[in-house]
């Protein structure tokens, strides 16, 4: 008998056994959850077909590493505010185990025990996935898997499901072979690796259940400098805990420099803080004192308010995250089953405020969030639901240099491969827009890009299972046909309500039939782009800028009618002229010139300089280095055609390194200028130019020298 076999009929009893699961798989989280109120001001309550264009450069591409983010976090402006709105549903990734060892299913005891995601951006996400071996096998001892997803976007923001697939259903779906554990980092002396955390470049890890050594401590905590993503390094100093084992560790930097660690040990009845000595890991003298233990009659107290959970239910994760006011917090998830992932209970998540941390306090944390369900499994028959993550396994927050909150999440075990769940916010951004989103002094890319996309309901006001289709993804699914999605009838007939972004010129299309047939029964819905968010509450109940375009029955009966969606998108055409006509890829010169034109009527005075890229990786030169003097972007009519143009500057090493990159040495370069106006339009411009090397004056790529 097979093991997805084997669970299948435990979960089917169990769900016999106790009626009530039936109804907690489908159960949503409050819908204040999803509320737009927020005082979001770009969230449009009230509501031209263009051609469709995918482009294959990704917009999310940037050139160059991050700041050296070093051993801080970024801080989050409201952080109950971005807990609230992480999705109910995640959306699936996953990897392969590449040089780890399999981590088998029950009753083995190997699994996954906590996950971070590397503040690096600039190179392929780096994920460290913590690895728990079997006490009765010394050969699987507890590992630090370093995970590098190639591809997924590298600007450090969401990462988009990389487990899209026409031919098979989610469960069943491979993530790429590209995304892949690389490294395989053993703890030979201990067995379990816990819940873990990094605070900027540094990596805390809880080691316990030590393996043939009694002179070992019962517990450590092991810190990894990671400022090479892929290559941790052990640093000399460990927190030692002789007398007791540690299960979880979050770690933090507090306002007033020094570092705040918190620990779980003891099935969760004994939580401990301990803080630094020094500001700097690498300070001489550095090390770490306990400073407060939580009683277990306080514990006990959060317990009853549904704040805390003792024993093998309890929190699996307990990650800091500081605020920009200076209050600090702490997050935590885990499974409500005490025998998950074999019978699988709720995926819960948990917020609490850190107070008294400062220098001479004792830290202690109040219940803010409690008990909120997340949906980390995914429809895959009428009486069988396919789990794509586990908070009994691991849980992990993530900044990200916009400052969004996403949280991850692993499957609880992977022989060849592993499945993960990405929970971001339910605008994908804060702002509640799509287009470029800025980033405040981030080296990795002043701005990033975020595509049109539209997440469908199964009921009304945002509830049940969802479906996200994004522009960029929209032809790897079955977005066409909503039946060979995931379940026995996919998504068809199920969408009630939908919340929508695209960019002005953008159109989003609801189907009755499948295949975008304009011609079914109820017709299809067309949503324009406005460059917010436009939420559709009941297709019952369409706001006004909403069209359903049908003729044989009511707008009314659209609801469980869908079948398929299509976004349209193109951008507005520009002309583009760079100088000089002639690069010399070695040359000395400081600057590449663009001239750029769009069409009258959107007024060229309106483009946001800041956003005009070349290749989407070369960013527009607004200040010269390393005087701060501004660079003019002016508007003049540079070919006397009667046309404003816009003049901007581009750095010319940037640009002839990035033509080099792609091996290209000589001949005619055609480059793409891309920006976005302040209403957020985009538009989009090529030009040739001829490139050449020193010594090449024939321009054929063969190098003349004076002898």
């Amino acid at each position: 008998m097979n093991k997805k076999l084997v669970a299948t009929i435990l979960l089917t009893l169990f769900l016999i056994s106790v009626p009530s699961m039936a109804f907690m798989i489908f159960k949503s989280e409050s819908p204040s959850s999803y509320s737009a109120s927020s005082a979001n001001d770009n969230v449009v309550e009230e509501n031209s077909t263009v051609d469709n264009s995918i482009r294959e450069s990704d917009l999310s591409s940037v050139a160059c590493a991050s700041n050296n983010i070093s051993e801080e976090n970024l801080a989050l402006d409201n952080i109950i505010l971005a807990f609230d709105q992480l999705t109910f549903q995640g959306e699936w990734l996953g990897f392969h185990m590449g040089p780890a060892p399999a981590t088998n299913p029950p009753p083995t005891t190997e699994h996954f025990q906590g996950i971070a995601r590397s503040p690096r951006t600039g190179i392929p996400p780096i994920f460290y996935a913590m690895r728990s071996g079997n006490k009765d096998n010394p050969d699987y001892y507890g590992s630090i898997m370093v995970v590098q997803m190639n591809s997924r976007p590298q600007h450090g923001e969401r990462l988009r499901s990389n487990r899209l697939s026409k031919a098979e259903e989610t469960p069943d779906t491979k993530p790429p072979s590209i995304d892949a554990c690389i490294k395989n980092i053993p703890f030979s002396e201990y067995g379990h690796v816990g819940g873990i955390q990094m605070v900027g470049d540094i990596l805390a890890v809880p080691l316990e259940d030590k393996i043939d050594n009694p002179a070992l401590p019962e517990g450590k905590v092991v810190f990894y400098d990671c400022s090479e993503p892929t290559n941790p390094v052990k640093l000399t100093y460990e927190l030692n805990t002789p007398s007791h084992k540690i299960g979880v560790v979050g770690i933090t930097k507090l306002p007033d420099g020094y570092f705040l660690l918190v620990m779980s040990w003891g099935d969760s009845k004994d939580l401990d803080f301990y803080r630094s000595s020094k500001k700097s890991f690498f300070d001489a003298g550095f090390n770490f004192t306990l400073v407060s233990s939580i009683s277990e009659d306080y514990l006990n107290d959060l317990e009853a308010n549904h704040f805390w959970e003792f024993g093998k239910n309890s929190p699996q994760s307990l990650n800091f995250v500081t605020q920009k006011d200076g209050k600090v917090f702490l997050v935590g998830s885990r499974n409500s089953s005490p025998l998950a992932p074999v019978v699988n209970g709720e995926d819960q998540m948990y917020l609490w405020e850190v107070v008294n941390f400062n220098a001479t306090q004792k830290p202690n944390v109040k219940g803010v969030r409690g008990e909120i369900h997340k949906m980390l499994s995914c429809p895959e028959s009428l009486v069988e639901w396919s789990m794509q993550s586990n908070f009994a396994a691991s849980g992990g927050v993530y900044i990200s240099p916009s400052g969004e909150l996403l949280y991850y999440s692993t499957h609880h075990w992977g022989e060849t491969w592993v499945k993960m769940a990405e929970l971001r916010h339910i605008y994908v951004s804060r702002t509640g827009t799509c287009g470029p989103q800025f980033r405040e002094n981030h080296l990795g890319g002043p701005i990033y890009v975020i595509e049109p996309w539209v997440m469908m309901f199964q009921h009304d006001n945002f509830r049940g299972i969802s479906v996200t289709m994004d522009f960029r993804d929209q032809d790897l699914d079955n977005y066409n046909d909503f039946k060979g999605l995931d379940g026995i009838n996919g998504f068809s007939d199920d969408l009630t309500s939908f919340i929508w972004c695209g960019p002005p010129g953008s159109v989003l299309r609801i189907y009755d039939d499948d295949n975008y047939d304009p011609d079914g029964d109820a017709g299809y819905l067309e949503c324009p782009g406005t460059g917010s968010v436009v939420l559709v509450h009941d297709v019952r109940n369409l706001p006004s800028m909403v069209s359903w375009l049908g003729d044989e029955i009511s707008e009314k009966d659209f609801n469980d009618e869908a079948t398929s969606a299509r976004i349209f998108w193109k951008p507005v055409q520009a002309t583009a002229d760079l100088k000089p006509d002639t690069l010399n890829l070695k040359s000395m010169g400081k600057w590449i010139t663009c001239y750029i034109e769009i069409p009258e009527d959107l007024n060229v005075g309106n483009i946001d300089v800041s956003t005009v890229m070349l290749n989407e990786t070369v960013p527009v030169s607004l200040l010269k280095v390393p005087a701060p003097e501004p660079i003019p972007a002016e508007i003049g009519d540079y070919d006397s055609d009667g046309i404003p143009d816009l003049m901007v500057k581009f750095d010319r090493t940037m640009a002839s390194e990035l033509i080099l990159s792609e091996d290209i040495t000589h001949g005619n370069v055609t480059l793409t200028i891309t920006g976005w106006l302040f209403d957020r339009t985009q538009f989009e411009g090529t030009d040739t130019i001829r490139v050449l090397l020193p010594g090449d004056p024939n321009r054929d790529a063969l190098l003349t020298y004076p002898t």
